[in-house]
C-alpha cells in the first residue's frame, strides 16, 4: 500500500475517534444484552462520560423469563446469588452488589428467597483522580448466575461498557439513571430502630420499637435473615404490632445450633400502593436480649405449632455430647464390614507383638493410635477445607472419585500378594499395612493405623452421623477436635490390648498357625479389590474399568518379578527392581486414565449404582430428586428414601438384610409407599444437599415420609427387616 494510503487511513481512524470521543450521544450508557433460554442480562451505567475522581453507579440488569427466578444474597433453602468477576482499568474500584429487598418463593416443602421478572442491582464505581483521559475507559464483567423453575440452570454472560473520560464534567443518561435509582429505592434501608433478640427452646422472637413518624399503612410482610440456615426459611413467621413495638416469632433453623450473636436481617413491608413500589424494606440489626456471646439455648426441631419437614437429628447437641458420640462411634467402626480385612492384620500383628517386652507393645500400640489420629485430623482438615470453599462434600468423599478407588484397589492387590507370599516386605506382618519397614515394626504399626483410616471411610457407625453433622456447624477448631475423638474411638481397643498385659496373654502363642492364617487372609484382600474394581465400574464405565484391570495386572506382574529377584544380587535383583518401578509408574498412568475417562455406566431409568449387586431386586427404586419427593408429599403419597451408594458396605448389608425382605417388600406395596433410591456413588450436589437438612454428611440415611404434612421418620442407620416393618405400620 502507498505511503499516502497508509496516512490517509491513519488520519481517518484518528478524526473518527475524536468525532466520537468529542460527541456524547456517540458513547452509550447500556452494554449490548446477552440472553439464554431465561434471562437477558445487560450492564448499564448512569453517565456517558465520565470525569477523573469520579463517583457513578453501574448496574446489572436480569430480566428474567415468566415462571423462573433467580436467588438473594441469603438465596434461602437452595439456590445461589448472582456473582459478578470484574475486569477493571487501572485504579478503578467497584463496590460489591447491592441486593434489593427480596421475595419469598416457596419450592415444595422449601423456601427461597428471590427475584421474579426484572431486577437490577447496582454497584458504586469510583476513579482515581489520576486517571487518564485519553482513552475511554471499558468495564468488564463476567456474571454467574442460577435461574430456577421445576429445573435450575446455572448461567452466565460475559457483558463489557466502554465510558470516554472527559476534562468538560460528567454527562449524565437519562435513561440508566432512572434506572439505578428505581434500583436504589428498593434497596434495604438502614435505620436506627432500637431492636433486640430473645430465645427460648424452640422459637426466636425479634422485637423492635417502632418510629412514632412511622406510616399506618404500612404492614409488616416477612422478615428475611442475612445469614444463611439460621431460621426455618419455610416456617411460618408470627409478625404482630402491638403498643408501638413489632414482634417477629422465626423457628430456628440447622446453623442456630452453634449459637448466635445477632439475626441481622431486612424486614420488609407491604405499603398498600400497589404495583412496583408496593415494598419497602428496612435493614435491622437486632442485638441479643442476653448475653451477647452465648448461644441459641437447644432447639428441638419444631412441634405441631411450628412444624419442621427437615427435622435435624443432631440438634441439641453440646461439645461434650458431641465429642462422646464421636468416640462411641469410632469404637463401632471397628466392627463395620470395611475395616474387617485391615482388623484381621492388625491382630495377628498384636499376636506376634504380644511375646516381646510390654514397652515394646505398647509402644506399638501408640503408634497405631498416631497413625489413626494423624489419619483422621489429615480428612477432618481436608473435609473443612472444601466446605470452606464451597465444595459441597460429605463423610467418604474420597471414594467417589475413580482415581483414588483405584489407588486402594491396587493397595489391597499388593497386600493381598505379600501375604500370598509372591513377594515379602520385611519380617514383621506389622509392615504388611504399608509399603513401609523399618526396626521394630514401628513404621508398619503407624501405617497400618493409616490403612484402617482410609478403608473405614465409606462406612457410618451408630453415633457418627450425629457427630459428624454436629461438627458441620462448629468452627474449625471444634470440629478437628470431633474428628479427633471419632479417630482415638477408632483406636481404643487396640491401645486397651496394649497395655492391660493380661488381655495379651489370651492370645496365642506364635507359631506355624500364623504363616498359614497369614496366607489365608489375603482373601479377604483379594476380595476387597475386587469390591473396589466393582465400585470403580459404575463411577468410570467399561473404559475406566479396563485401564484400571490392565494397571493390575501390571503391578501383579511387578511384585512377581520384585519376588522372584528380591534375594538376588547384581544385575538379577537390579533388573527386578527396575522393572517392578517401571510396571509401578505405568499402572500410574493407568490410574490416570481413569481421571479421563469419568464417564458412567448408563443406568438405565438412573437406578441407583448400589443397587446392582449381582440379583435382580424386588423393589422397583425410582431416582430421587428434591422435585420428585415434593411432588409425591405434597400429593399426600408416602415415600421411602435410600440414600446410599455403591462403595458403603454398610448400605449394601443393610439392603441385602432388610430391604430385599418380603415383608418389607409386601408392607411397601400395601401402603403404596413410593421408594426413591438418591444414589451417592458418584457426586452428586443435590444429595448432598439433601444429606445436610438432616444434619447428615455421610449414607446410609433412611427416611420414611408418610405424606402431606407428616413430619418424616430417620430410620436407625443398622436396618433390620422388624425396624423398617414398625415405621411402616405405625406412622
Amino acid at each position: 500500500m502507498p505511503a499516502s494510503r497508509v496516512l490517509g487511513a491513519a488520519l481517518t481512524s484518528f478524526l473518527a475517534a475524536f468525532v466520537s470521543g468529542a460527541a456524547g450521544d456517540s458513547w452509550s450508557a447500556v452494554a449490548n444484552p446477552v440472553s439464554t433460554d431465561t434471562v437477558t442480562a445487560t450492564l448499564l451505567a448512569e453517565r456517558t462520560a465520565v470525569v477523573p475522581g469520579d463517583r457513578f453507579r453501574l448496574g446489572l440488569t436480569l430480566d428474567v423469563r415468566d415462571g423462573w427466578h433467580v436467588y438473594w444474597q441469603n438465596p434461602g433453602d437452595s439456590g445461589l446469588p448472582p456473582v459478578l468477576d470484574w475486569t477493571l482499568p487501572d485504579g478503578v474500584t467497584v463496590s460489591d452488589v447491592m441486593f434489593p429487598i427480596p421475595k419469598r418463593i416457596p419450592y415444595g416443602p422449601l423456601m427461597n428467597f428471590g427475584y421474579e421478572g426484572q431486577i437490577t442491582f447496582p454497584l458504586s464505581v469510583e476513579l482515581p483522580p489520576s486517571i487518564a483521559t485519553d482513552t475511554p475507559l471499558r468495564f468488564q464483567v463476567r456474571a454467574d448466575w442460577l435461574v430456577c423453575a421445576d429445573i435450575c440452570i446455572p448461567e452466565s454472560a460475559e457483558l463489557a461498557l466502554s465510558l470516554p473520560v472527559s476534562v468538560d464534567g460528567p454527562r449524565n443518561d437519562a435513561t440508566g439513571r432512572a434506572a439505578l435509582d428505581a434500583a436504589m429505592a428498593h434497596l434495604p434501608r438502614p435505620i436506627d430502630w432500637p431492636a433486640q433478640v430473645s430465645v427460648s427452646a424452640d422459637w426466636i422472637t425479634v422485637t423492635m420499637t417502632l418510629p412514632e413518624d412511622l406510616p399506618g399503612t404500612l404492614h409488616p410482610e416477612a422478615y428475611f435473615p442475612l445469614a444463611e440456615g439460621v431460621i426455618e426459611n419455610a416456617a411460618a413467621q408470627d409478625i404482630a404490632i402491638a403498643d408501638g413495638v413489632l414482634s417477629i416469632g422465626l423457628v430456628p433453623g440447622y446453623q442456630a445450633q452453634s449459637g448466635i450473636a445477632s439475626l441481622d436481617g431486612v424486614l420488609v413491608f407491604e405499603t398498600g400502593l400497589g404495583g412496583p413500589d408496593g415494598r419497602i424494606g428496612y435493614l435491622v440489626r437486632p442485638v441479643m436480649a442476653t448475653d451477647a456471646a452465648g448461644p441459641l439455648p437447644t432447639v428441638s426441631g419444631g412441634g405441631a405449632a411450628h412444624p419442621n419437614l427437615w427435622s435435624i437429628d443432631s440438634a441439641g447437641l453440646t461439645v461434650p455430647m458431641a465429642l462422646v458420640l464421636a468416640l462411641l462411634g469410632g469404637i463401632l467402626l471397628n466392627l463395620m464390614p470395611c475395616v474387617f480385612p485391615v482388623l484381621f492384620l492388625k491382630a495377628l500383628g498384636l499376636v506376634e507383638t504380644a511375646q516381646n517386652a510390654p514397652w515394646q507393645v505398647r509402644l506399638h500400640g501408640l503408634v497405631f493410635a498416631g497413625g489413626v489420629l494423624l489419619s483422621f485430623l489429615v480428612i477432618g482438615g481436608a473435609w473443612i477445607a472444601l466446605l470452606a470453599g464451597g465444595a459441597s462434600i460429605g463423610w467418604g468423599f474420597q471414594l467417589q472419585s475413580p482415581p483414588i478407588v483405584a489407588v486402594l484397589a491396587y493397595l489391597f492387590l499388593l497386600i493381598g500378594l505379600n501375604l500370598s507370599g509372591v513377594f515379602g516386605i520385611g519380617t514383621s506382618i506389622m509392615n504388611v499395612g504399608t509399603g513401609l519397614a523399618s526396626r521394630g515394626g514401628y513404621a508398619g504399626s503407624f501405617f497400618t493405623g493409616v490403612l484402617a483410616t482410609v478403608v473405614a471411610t465409606p462406612c457410618t457407625a451408630p453415633f457418627m452421623g450425629a457427630a459428624l453433622g454436629f461438627a458441620l456447624t462448629q468452627p474449625p477448631v471444634i470440629a478437628l477436635v470431633v474428628f479427633l475423638a471419632l479417630g482415638l474411638g477408632m483406636a481404643l481397643p487396640y491401645l486397651m490390648l496394649s497395655f492391660l498385659p493380661r488381655l495379651l496373654r489370651l492370645l496365642p502363642k506364635p507359631g506355624a498357625w500364623m504363616e498359614r492364617l497369614k496366607q489365608a487372609l489375603a482373601f479377604p484382600m483379594y476380595a476387597t479389590a475386587a469390591w473396589l474394581l466393582w465400585v470403580l465400574a459404575l463411577q468410570a464405565g467399561p473404559d475406566g474399568l479396563a485401564a484400571v484391570l490392565a494397571g493390575g495386572l501390571t503391578l501383579a506382574f511387578a511384585a512377581w518379578v520384585f519376588g522372584l529377584t528380591q534375594t538376588s544380587g547384581g544385575i538379577a535383583r537390579a533388573i527386578g527392581t527396575f522393572a517392578a518401578l517401571a510396571a509401578v509408574a505405568l499402572a500410574a498412568g493407568f490410574v490416570r486414565m481413569t481421571a479421563l475417562t469419568e464417564t458412567p455406566v448408563d443406568i438405565p431409568g438412573a437406578q441407583a449404582a448400589s443397587s446392582r449387586s449381582g440379583s435382580a431386586e424386588a423393589i422397583a427404586w425410582q431416582p430421587f430428586s428434591t422435585q420428585r419427593l415434593t411432588d409425591l408429599t405434597q400429593a399426600g403419597t408416602p415415600v421411602f428414601v435410600n440414600f446410599t451408594a455403591a462403595w458403603c458396605i454398610t448400605c449394601l448389608v443393610n439392603e441385602r438384610m432388610a430391604l430385599r425382605s418380603d415383608s418389607v417388600i409386601a408392607a411397601l406395596d400395601a401402603r403404596g409407599v413410593v421408594p426413591l433410591k438418591a444414589d451417592w456413588t458418584r457426586y452428586d450436589a443435590e444429595i448432598t444437599e439433601a444429606l445436610a437438612l438432616f444434619g447428615r454428611s455421610g449414607v446410609p440415611l433412611y427416611v420414611f415420609y408418610p405424606g402431606g404434612d407428616a413430619a418424616p421418620v430417620v430410620l436407625p442407620q443398622f436396618l433390620t427387616e422388624g425396624s423398617v416393618l414398625s415405621v411402616l405400620e405405625t406412622t
